[in-house]
């Protein structure tokens, strides 16, 4: 096997082998490793990143029995999550390791999980993450209550809401979705189980409608020039590869973070990117420009790398979870530091959404083709996107009929026009 050739970027050298785990990837266990990636201590979540030996130490391993619970089919799935590193695998490894959750309950979120995947169609590891997470979190507290989460009720439901608002400070759209999370889960028992639909009838917080924000071309070359001052030139070529995918293509932040490289089609000049998205829905986004090049130079840049990284376009560098999908709060956390950086008074990972509608309705796209590109099931959720656009904003009232009303003469007239209005003005105060 020939060794693979060293990365352009400083500080690469061959090491002692280790042991290899290649995943069929040619050059694994090979011994290279680059010192900017492996060999620097940790700086604000840019820096240092362990072998992959070590990630299984951010959970417990599994050590319950449940296979008297679940069925052949069920242990196979369950197989299967386990053994693929990643925040769902972390998330059903705390479930089986807490306390407050027995036997039958963890049973019960491994059959939910599987609901989700195969019945609902959920693609995106990062909804199935925080659903069983909140999940997790819900049966503690309903233990520490003494509560029986088989039985509770619509009260016991809105203490733990509130407890959520005034205990944890959770926004309306983050007690939002755990909300959706319980009324996923008991609606699930109701129909597999049998079992009393708890969250019936439970109402969501009333959320404050805001106007979409987007990022001015002054932010994002503020933003893009952040990056620059990264030490690592690996992460900070991930982060601008990253934050240049958001722009060009429009993608939520869990589809770019589970985003696998058979999704990515790259050509000369132009590629296409495959999402799955909400609602098990696939779109095709085209790409040119700029991010082709970047992007493939990234994919390249991975490729050499030694340690296994599965087949995730962007993974995380953390001394935890290295070479794992990065996961949507952690693209969050990336994209804060950076609007941290660049002084940004406002920033948001959806900014980059609404940025690319409104760039292609300027650009003159019709508004079903910008639905499309974005996966939005309804058109109306687009155009609450284009109402911050360029052209919308142009819309303006004439001063002139403002200064009509105000029975002004127009400031800043040319010479020619303020002679002629002066003239007119003389002419009528003369036939007076």
């Amino acid at each position: 096997m020939t060794e693979p050739e060293s990365l352009p970027l400083p500080g690469i050298e061959p090491q002692p082998p280790k042991s290899p785990r290649s995943r069929g990837r040619p050059g694994a266990g090979s011994g290279w490793r680059s010192k900017s990636l492996l060999d620097r201590p940790a700086r604000s979540g840019e820096g240092a990143t362990q072998a992959p030996t070590q990630m299984a130490l951010a959970a417990p391993e599994p050590t319950r029995d449940l296979s008297r619970l679940l069925t052949a089919d069920e242990r196979m799935h369950r197989d299967r999550v386990l053994s693929v590193a990643g925040p769902l695998r972390r998330a059903m490894l705390h479930v089986e390791a807490s306390t407050a959750m027995p036997d039958a309950l963890a049973a019960e979120a491994w059959r939910w999980l599987t609901a989700l995947q195969i019945v609902q169609g959920l693609a995106s590891g990062t909804t199935c993450t925080r659903y069983i997470d909140t999940l997790r979190k819900f049966a503690t507290w309903c233990a520490e209550q003494g509560h029986d989460y088989r039985h509770a009720s619509l009260p016991v439901l809105d203490e733990w809401m509130k407890s959520l608002f005034i205990r944890l400070r959770h926004k309306a759209s983050w007690r939002t979705t755990q909300l959706q999370a319980l009324k996923s889960f008991y609606d699930w028992r109701h129909r597999a189980l049998g079992a009393l639909n708890c969250a019936a009838g439970l109402r969501a917080p009333k959320r404050m409608k805001r106007t979409p924000r987007k990022y001015s071309d002054a932010d994002l070359q503020r933003l893009f020039a952040a990056i620059k001052d990264t030490a690592v030139p690996s992460v900070a070529l991930r982060d601008r590869v990253l934050m240049l995918f958001f722009l060009c293509t429009g993608a939520r932040e869990s589809e770019a973070a589970s985003l696998r490289l058979d999704q990515v089609e790259l050509g000369h000049k132009s590629g296409r990117i495959r999402f799955l998205g909400k609602g098990a829905k696939e779109r095709t986004v085209g790409i040119e420009g700029p991010i082709v090049d970047e992007l493939r130079q990234w994919i390249l840049l991975r490729d050499q790398i030694p340690q296994p990284l599965g087949d995730t376009v962007f993974w995380s560098t953390h001394p935890s979870y290295f070479g794992e999908a990065l996961t949507a709060r952690g693209v969050e956390h990336m994209v804060r530091r950076y609007a941290t950086r660049a002084k940004l008074g406002e920033w948001g990972v959806h900014r980059f959404r609404v940025t690319y509608a409104t760039g292609l309705y300027d650009d003159g796209s019709d508004i079903e083709r910008i639905r499309i590109a974005l996966g939005h099931e309804s058109i109306e959720t687009t155009r609450q996107y284009l109402a911050v656009s360029d052209k919308q904003t142009a819309t303006r009232l004439n001063p002139a009929r403002q200064y009509h009303a105000l029975g002004e003469p127009p400031k800043g007239l040319p010479l020619w026009a303020q002679q002629k209005l002066d003239k007119q003005r003389g002419g009528a105060g003369g036939g007076a």
